[in-house]
């Protein structure tokens, strides 16, 4: 919840102290601030030599997968700029890729008709599908 202006946090804060004046019971109020501080917005980028044809962020934001426009998919952390790993296992152009909410996996689809299941955590091949007839041209998690 974005506020700017701060009167929603106020009213919240209101809220809560007269809440606690009308309790009757002992209480136990902190008296230090709980609330951390929001972080100030960021832009960072991530320079990859050989340009970039797909991109995919982690939910966590902490990393980012990209497809070079010829080569395999690369894992790269976002903050120190840095190659993460190379995902090699598709011998055709990667056209589609895709990464599960939690972060556990990244899905690749192909041209050479595949699509393979990668473990983010220890960048292994999981699982490979190679069912199709025409390449892969999308994959959702």
């Amino acid at each position: 919840v974005a506020d700017t202006s701060g009167q929603l946090m106020s009213r919240m804060i209101m809220s809560a102290m007269a809440w606690c004046d009308g309790f009757t019971d002992p209480l136990l109020v902190p008296l230090n601030s709980w609330l951390q501080p929001p972080l100030p917005l960021q832009i960072k980028s991530v320079v990859c030599p050989s340009g970039v044809r797909l991109i995919e962020p982690t939910p966590s934001a902490q990393h980012v997968v990209i497809v070079p426009p010829s080569g395999d998919p690369q894992i790269w952390h976002v903050m120190s700029n840095s190659l993460v790993h190379t995902f090699k296992g598709h011998s055709g152009q990667v056209l589609c890729i895709a990464i599960t909410k939690q972060s556990q996996y990244l899905i690749t689809g192909s041209e050479d008709t595949s699509i393979i299941v990668w473990d983010l955590k220890t960048f292994e091949q999981k699982l490979r599908i190679c069912e199709h007839i025409a390449p892969v041209l999308s994959v959702t998690q």
